[in-house]
């Protein structure tokens, strides 16, 4: 490979490269004769070669180009005008088969950008605060507060409690709460309605509901609810109507009974004669095919958002048509900002759109992190909960579920769905986080720091940051340690903190573009490559700058380290660069995220050819590099070798884009 100075001219041929000139066998590559047919006849023959032939020789082509055989060349644009010819951009199009997909900046600017803000914060109300006026309990069976959690027994939580703790959750960062039901019910969890419309008089009731929705929202906070619409419990008043009218019941078809007298009590699971959730006979089914039933759900719809609720977190939508949700989707839809969120495990872009929800709980993203950064102690059996798989992961792997993630919304019609989805590691369905990770508060810290600088609103469950741990339910569903905060882990809780006030600093990691970035190690140790893993976000301005808009620019360069010893690392921005015209060769980036170590180093210079070189990442940890600045630059040929380098992860059709200048 021959060292040539950018634009260099080789007798009546002009180079195009980056001051490289490399080879294809014997054959110079970058060396374009005047006119178009040569310029497609040398990538052609570049990019259709076998790939013996292009790693005969140094650079592996592989390597430097990020090409695979049988890739092809798109197409070649060329201008009106003569003179050499400079590649001005080169980009890697979206593909079914590498982690090379793009997600662009958030820029829908509608009634769901507080969704796009948000710090959402899940609170299982039983067990995250009694009442402050120390009136709990006293004329009521209450199992003593941080007693052991159970399946049965009630511990006293309260909405006024909630009300009380906003000061807390402020300082840690929140400012949307999801709250699991709230309804009337006969279990702690409140999954069993006996009443969609009335708040449990055990939480305080309509009053203490409407305190915290006053409280909160004067705090700039949200309050999404849960809805758990498939089912009802035995004490619903319309299933009660069943148990004591028989067929003569005006509810008669809103279950499905399949024998009269109803069997519900004291009664074997497969004797039960009515269709009900998972054979259990507390939980009969709803029949959606009785229009009093929609009819109902609607109106319950509407009532919590009529109340000031802001949004609905639909629970196992799955055991609901689907046809129905486009009409509860319309009817929330009337009140403006209305989220709608379903309870979804892995991907599920059917259930995003103008015909059903807005986002789904995330849950491919926690297990990818807890795989990844947890690999080291990880808790694989099925005692996790429901369908939510963990498994030991490299960076590779990691890549291209993260790749896979935000690609299987890509079709979505409306804004990408990647910004609206609830993005957590555990809730009330699963262990705790602490409890996978077999209580690796380090790999937890990883995880906090992947959901506070990807795209996505971050969820937070209650008592995660200040260390609970527990195993499936009922163990993950234990009362928050008020009443013991020398259990604390302040540390963790300190750590929260900062990583919660970064995310709310910087725009461009809540609404930012998201493009994984080729990172390998300085030193080329083929040890550390499965452990380091980066990416880039990047806006088009900050808040405050709104005239500067067209101009404005804001990238930041995310690299994780899951190895055990600190890294140098080089990160390749070129490919970046030149796909989004963002043009950061040059700049300066600052890292604002210095690990607890403190050996992560304190920002750089982007070189010439895009590359962060010689970054020093702490041993499990990470570094949030960012820069500002407000001109844009044309990307040029400069760009060339840089954004093509460590092409692992850029596979998939090439474009390049010729212009010819004087």
């Amino acid at each position: 490979m021959y060292a040539l100075a950018p634009g260099t001219n080789v007798g009546k041929y002009p180079l195009v490269t980056n001051g490289y000139l490399p080879t294809l066998g014997r054959r110079p590559i970058g060396v374009f004769p005047k006119g178009l047919g040569s310029v497609q006849r040398v990538v052609k023959a570049l990019v259709r070669s076998p790939r013996s032939a292009r790693e005969s020789s140094p650079p592996h082509y592989s390597r430097l180009f990020g090409l695979q055989q049988h890739t092809t060349c798109r197409h070649i644009r060329r201008q009106r005008s003569i003179g050499r010819l400079v590649v001005t951009s080169i980009a890697t199009p979206r593909s079914d088969s590498g982690t090379d997909y793009v997600l662009p900046e958030s820029t829908a600017n509608d009634d769901l950008d507080w969704v796009r803000e948000s710090i959402v914060y899940q609170i299982f109300p039983d067990r995250f605060s009694r009442r402050p006026d120390g009136m709990d309990g006293d004329d009521m069976h209450f199992e003593e507060w941080g007693s052991p959690p159970s399946l049965r027994g009630f511990q006293g939580g309260h909405l006024l409690g909630v009300v009380d703790k906003l000061q807390y959750l402020e300082e840690l960062g929140v400012n949307t709460l999801y709250l699991t039901p709230v309804n009337t019910s006969s279990a702690n969890h409140r999954y069993h309605p006996t009443d969609f419309m009335a708040v449990d008089p055990l939480l305080g009731g309509e009053a203490a509901m409407r305190t915290l929705l006053d409280a909160a929202h004067s705090r700039n906070m949200r309050v999404i609810v849960d809805g758990v619409f498939n089912h009802t419990g035995r004490g619903h008043q319309a299933f009660v109507s069943l148990l004591e009218n028989g067929a003569l019941s005006p509810y008669k078809d809103w279950y499905n009974v399949k024998g009269w007298p109803i069997k519900s009590y004291e009664v074997p699971e497969n004797e039960v004669n009515y269709d009900c959730w998972w054979d259990i006979p507390e939980l009969p089914e709803l029949n959606y095919a009785d229009k009093g039933v929609r009819a109902h759900i609607l109106e319950v719809g509407r009532h919590w958002l009529e109340m000031g609720c802001d949004g609905w977190r639909l629970d196992a939508p799955f055991r609901v048509p689907m046809d129905f949700w486009k009409e509860f989707r319309s009817a929330c839809k009337e009140y403006e900002g209305a989220y709608l969120v379903g309870e979804v495990f892995g991907h599920g872009p059917e259930w995003c759109g103008a015909d059903c929800f807005d986002g789904v709980m995330n849950y491919s993203f926690g297990s990818l992190g807890l795989g990844f950064f947890g690999k080291a102690e990880l808790q694989t059996d099925t005692a996790i909960g429901g369908d939510y798989l963990i498994n030991a992961i490299g960076a590779e792997e990691f890549a291209r579920g993260v790749d896979a993630m935000h690609r299987a919304y890509a079709a979505v019609e409306g804004p990408h769905p990647s910004f609206l989805h609830l993005n957590l590691f555990d809730s009330h369905d699963t262990a705790r986080a602490l409890w996978m990770l077999k209580g690796d508060t380090c790999a937890l810290k990883l995880n906090v720091l992947m959901q506070m600088t990807m795209p996505g609103p971050p969820m937070i469950y209650y008592g995660d940051e200040i260390g609970l741990v527990g195993g499936r339910d009922p163990a993950c569903r234990g009362a928050f340690p008020w009443h013991k905060p020398e259990s604390w882990d302040m540390d963790l809780l300190d750590f929260y903190k900062k990583a919660t006030n970064m995310r709310q600093s910087y725009r461009v990691l809540r609404l930012g573009g998201f493009q994984r970035v080729p990172v390998r190690p300085s030193d080329g140790n083929p040890s550390m490559f499965d452990e380091l893993y980066a990416f880039v976000r990047w806006c088009s301005s900050e808040e405050g700058e709104e005239e500067k808009a067209e101009s404005a620019q804001t990238v930041a360069v995310v690299v994780f380290n899951t190895s055990t010893q600190p890294a140098s690392v080089d990160v390749s921005l070129g490919q970046f660069q030149v796909a989004q015209n963002v043009a950061v060769a040059g700049k300066e980036l600052a890292n604002v995220w210095q690990g607890e170590d403190g050996e992560a180093s304190e920002g750089g210079l982007v070189s010439e050819t895009g590359e962060l070189r010689g970054m020093t990442i702490g041993a499990r940890s990470a570094a949030v590099f960012v820069g500002a600045w407000y001109k844009k630059e044309t990307i040029t040929s400069s760009s060339f070798r840089a954004g093509l380098l460590f092409g692992k992860a850029f596979t998939g059709n090439v474009e390049l884009v010729v212009t010819i200048t004087s």
